[in-house]
């Protein structure tokens, strides 16, 4: 879900802070990377949501009449006239529920297909690193592929959900779309 979730800092930061924790707390596991992942991408997805909304309320005016001037004035429109905060949120719920497996599945492919190239690959795909605890690290080119694939998979997964989403944000947009609202 490029969308809503291209706001990869957010995501990065706290999939490592929730990786680190659930480590810690619980050992090590594949559903823990998976929960990990999860959380990271709805912590993500609650920090910039009202950001979305107003992208996705900008973009369609390309389409159709000029109601925003800009990004304030999207933020505050929406905020006063369609039920203040709330109204920021709209299309949040299939948001969350696509982003549970989208980051979920995106971070745990990528770190399974990491494990599979430093395994079996290391000489194709690792180069040497004092740094880390192997001694080996993903080249660039294999963190490239490794992540292109991850999202591939995690994208397939929820689509579906994310046309759910961008129909609830744009559904105050036009009198005949509110009832996806």
């Amino acid at each position: 879900m490029p969308n809503a979730y291209s706001y990869p800092t957010w995501r990065f930061v706290s999939f490592e802070i929730y990786k680190t924790f659930f480590k810690n707390n619980f050992g090590q596991s594949h559903v823990l990377k998976f929960f990990a992942g999860s959380l990271a991408g709805v912590t993500a997805v609650m920090m910039t949501y009202p950001l979305d909304v107003v992208r996705a309320r900008l973009a369609f005016q390309v389409t159709g009449e000029h109601v925003y001037s800009g990004i304030y004035d999207t933020l505050s429109c929406i905020f006063r006239t369609e039920g203040g905060l709330r109204a920021l949120y709209k299309g949040l719920s299939p948001t969350v529920l696509g982003m549970i497996p989208y980051a979920g599945l995106s971070f745990y492919v990528f770190e399974r297909l990491k494990f599979f190239c430093l395994e079996y690959i290391p000489n194709v795909t690792g180069r040497p690193h004092s740094g880390s605890s192997g001694g080996v690290v993903l080249t660039v080119p294999a963190k490239l592929l490794c992540g292109g694939l991850a999202g591939a998979v995690a994208q397939t997964v929820s689509y579906p959900l994310d046309v759910a989403r961008r129909k609830m944000q744009l559904s105050m947009m036009r009198p005949e779309t509110h009832r996806f609202g």
